[in-house]
């Protein structure tokens, strides 16, 4: 049990701009470890800084075997967008974009060959005229595997009113036979 509460302190990473939200994550991973930390005696300390995640982890772009993304939604001003047009350019088009597909593009970025992304987001993307560039480059750049379209809502987000999806990508794979696979 021991191992395993070293092995995930070690290669679990994560930011966010809020400290409590950094907090939070920290005690909701505790509270799922719970059992290894309770026969072995150990409380982890995870790596989980206050920090931009469109900035964290400059470092370990292809690093990451599997990234968790539930990023910001809102449209992004020309002002905030300026600078991000160069890295993003081919997610955000030429129009307003909304931040949550530079999220989308980020995660890309630092996953390694064959590496996997959840990605919870508003559904838009799957569909809206401002997210071409999004879907081009998921599909370009691996294969999506799964939709979750998560219709009840109450109890889980505060104040969503948009559909929201879980987006389950894989980096550099070719797509299968298969189909993707849409749970509703």
């Amino acid at each position: 049990d021991k191992e395993i509460l070293l092995y995930l302190e070690e290669n679990i990473h994560g930011s966010d701009i809020d400290s409590f939200l950094c907090h939070l994550s920290s005690i909701f991973l505790k509270m799922a470890l719970s059992k290894h930390i309770e026969s072995s005696g150990h409380i982890p300390t995870f790596k989980i800084r206050i920090a931009d995640g469109l900035k964290s982890f400059e470092k370990c772009a292809g690093a990451f075997r599997v990234v968790l993304c539930n990023p910001p939604y809102r449209k992004l001003t020309s002002i905030e967008a300026g600078p991000l047009r160069k890295k993003y350019k081919k997610i955000m088009g030429s129009g307003q974009p909304n931040i949550y597909s530079l999220f989308i593009g980020r995660s890309m970025r630092l996953l390694q060959e064959k590496g996997v992304a959840a990605l919870l987001t508003p559904m838009s993307f799957v569909s809206g005229s401002y997210f071409a560039g999004v879907r081009k480059e998921l599909v370009r750049l691996g294969t999506i595997q799964q939709f979750d379209l998560i219709r009840d809502k109450l109890g889980i987000f505060l104040g969503v009113q948009q559909d929201t999806i879980v987006t389950i990508w894989r980096k550099n794979v070719v797509a299968c036979s298969k189909a993707t696979k849409i749970y509703t």
